[in-house]
């Protein structure tokens, strides 16, 4: 490597490595800043197995030296070459160091390795039938997890579980064979032999431990996450803690007990046969091993007896009767029970949100081009998809769990689509921009738009309706009209963009209002030809503004370009394509104010004003020099970022957006 002085793209790069593999040492990493050879500090999350993690800091103190922070310890590391070489290899000493306190941690955690062991392996993996029987002796008395996990093994296959025995960790390896083709195509899964693993860590006394384990999914290559497998991980998170919430109070409290999230299966247990014998027919194996479990309450030889008797013939022996058990501990196969949950609640996974595991109950009101994974609009949620980048390897559909809980959740963002959508209504040129419309609203004799401005009309203010009028679905309904409750209803939940509201420390302080949003609209496709475009060509970013009458519709559909069309407003002097500047004056001038809802908690809301900041991909034929707007023809390779709103129509920002360099922090 050249002497060459470190920047910050290499210094990612550099890092990244140490995030790889299925135990990386760094689970994620922050360079606060760096500066040529004088300044660098860097923010790391260290973990040991998944056993403890520990937050490191890495500051330089001169040319010559680096000091690293953790767990109480400082160690100081010594640059001995000038440039990026010498700064990389003090590094990679330090993760060297680092490693070998990992092992030694490993070690600590399980037994001390003989002579006759080898001292550079430090856990046993049982990863196959031989394995599990050459470590067995027949009526020895085992633990109770690795009973659990021979078991696990023997009724699923020994492909779907490996122990790590010192650890007590246990890795399920899962697919997503048995779930529809509608969903597969929804959820990217291209080939049913694609597994992914999910990795449990369990504490040495397992079941009667005080906190319940934690779920990491470990993909195969780090840049290349699945959507669904991360869905699944959040699934049998929400699982663990609401089962070991469960064994605590009452150690012989069944599978599935009032788990509402398994009432499809728990209504039709007199057809039981009937399903089974259908899932065998399909060849979904496994989703029939976990019904037939489930049907026999956990019990495995029942589960036998009953697949055999459906046509899946199961002669298997069980160890669970050589388990060392207190009487308090409980009785349950965790593992089997881990598979059979996942197993079961896959095929349903879609109406449910990919990241809180909440029931979408508005799910039905959706309209069947938007049947896609969803994640609802719990500020969580939301930032977890936006800044996090939680799921976006395949297409969402965001919407609430209810209208309820989004209102009390994110009533501001509730208030402010309530506001674009009657100004939408009530504009004198409702008939282009009003898109998408409620079908509901739409009448033999064409689009009724007094009805829904009457609708919207009678909603309360949503303040109040929070306040007081958001305890349950049902007493929001009560104090609705039915055309109000189905035009809030349709708002809430048509084709919304992610909007996560920006904490204060990270709002853009030059543009003066606390109104800031993140924003995604994009599919997984193109968020990933835009990251690629970006890293060949490069980005700047400008200001899109328009009249609050016309939000309805970007919210939902993107900018678009309107030139030549009957949605176009300001005419096309500087040729087609979609207008932006590269100063927020020049957008504030067209984010012309209008009619809006009367109640909403903005106040005076005919002042309302809206702007958005868009990065701009530098693709061939894209201009980068303002003549005097930016006009870009391509709409694939402009990207909305944040959206803002002033209250105000006395707003006086004046700023170049490529100024604005905190953005490409959001970016990244």
């Amino acid at each position: 490597m050249s002497n060459n002085k470190i920047t910050k793209d290499r210094l990612e790069q550099f890092l990244k490595k140490y995030k790889q593999g299925e135990d990386p040492i760094v689970r994620s990493f922050n360079i606060v800043s760096i500066q040529g050879n004088e300044e660098l500090n860097i923010e790391l999350i260290i973990d040991f197995y998944g056993l403890k993690e520990y937050k490191c800091t890495i500051n330089r103190i001169s040319e010559e030296m680096l000091v690293a922070m953790y767990d109480g310890e400082e160690e100081y590391l010594e640059i001995n070459s000038a440039g990026a070489s010498g700064l990389e290899k003090a590094l990679e000493q330090f993760f060297k160091t680092l490693n070998n306190k990992r092992e030694e941690f490993l070690l600590g955690m399980g037994s001390t390795p003989t002579s006759s062991q080898p001292q550079n392996k430090h856990f046993d993996m049982i990863d196959d039938d031989d394995a599990i029987m050459d470590d067995l002796v027949e009526d020895t008395l085992q633990d109770q997890l690795t009973c659990h996990v021979n078991d696990a093994k023997t009724y699923f296959g020994s492909s779907f579980v490996m122990f790590v025995s010192q650890l007590h960790n246990v890795r399920l390896n899962l697919n997503g064979s048995d779930i529809s083709e509608d969903l597969k195509n929804d959820y990217r899964i291209t080939n049913d032999n694609d597994y992914f693993t999910l990795s449990i860590t369990f504490a040495p006394d397992y079941l009667t431990h005080d906190t319940p384990p934690r779920v990491q999914y470990k993909p195969e290559v780090l840049t290349l996450k699945s959507g669904f497998a991360e869905q699944i991980e959040h699934m049998l998170t929400s699982f663990i803690e609401m089962r070991w919430s469960q064994l605590k109070q009452d150690k012989n409290t069944k599978f599935g007990a009032a788990d509402l999230k398994l009432s499809e299966f728990s209504n039709q247990r007199d057809k039981k046969e009937s399903l089974i014998k259908q899932l065998i027919k399909k060849k979904k194996y496994t989703l029939a091993r976990s019904l037939a479990l489930y049907y026999s309450n956990m019990r495995p030889e029942k589960a036998d007896e009953l697949l055999t008797e459906c046509g899946l013939i199961q002669q298997n022996h069980y160890s669970y009767e050589n388990a060392v058990v207190s009487d308090s501990d409980p009785k349950t196969n965790f593992i089997m029970e881990m598979i059979a949950y996942l197993y079961l609640r896959m095929p349903s996974c879609h109406k449910f949100c990919c990241t809180c595991d909440d029931s979408i109950e508005c799910y039905d009101l959706l309209a069947k081009e938007d049947i896609k994974p969803i994640i609802c609009t719990k500020f969580k949620c939301q930032f977890d998809y936006v800044e996090l980048g939680v799921c976006n390897s395949i297409p969402i559909t965001i919407c609430p769990a209810s209208l309820h809980s989004d209102i009390l959740e994110n009533h501001e963002v509730v208030d402010i689509l309530v506001s674009m959508c009657y100004s939408a209504a009530t504009s004198s040129r409702r008939d282009v921009i009003f898109e998408p419309f409620p079908e509901q609203f739409n009448k033999m004799t064409g689009k009724n738009y007094d009805a829904v401005i009457k609708a919207i009309d009678d909603i309360p203010p949503i303040l109040e309706l929070k306040k007081h009028h958001c305890e349950t679905e049902t007493i929001l309904k009560k104090k609705l009209s039915a055309n109000s409750y189905e035009i809030l209803k349709w708002i809430l939940t048509t084709k919304r963009c992610a909007m996560v509201r920006m904490p204060e420390k990270k709002r853009i302080k030059e543009m003066q209002t606390e109104y800031q949003y993140l924003m995604m609209i994009d599919n997984p496709e193109k968020a990933a030809q835009t990251a690629a475009n970006r890293k060949k060509y490069g980005s700047y970013w400008a200001f899109h503004g328009s009249a609050v009458e016309n939000f309805h519709s970007i919210l939902r559909r993107g900018l678009m370009n309107c030139s030549g069309t009957k949605m176009m407003t300001t005419g096309a002097a500087y040729g087609e394509g979609i207008y932006m500047a590269p100063d927020s004056s020049t957008s504030f001038g067209y984010s012309r104010v209008g009619s809006s809802w009367s109640k909403s908690l903005f106040g005076n809301v005919n002042n309302l004003r809206c702007i958005m900041i868009c990065e701009v991909i530098k693709a061939p034929g894209v201009p980068t020099t303002p003549s005097p707007y930016y006009v870009v023809k391509q709409t694939e390779h402009v990207t909305t970022r944040f959206f803002l709103f002033y209250p105000s129509s006395n707003t006086n920002v004046s700023v170049m957006a490529n100024n604005l360099t905190s953005l490409n922090d959001f970016v990244k």
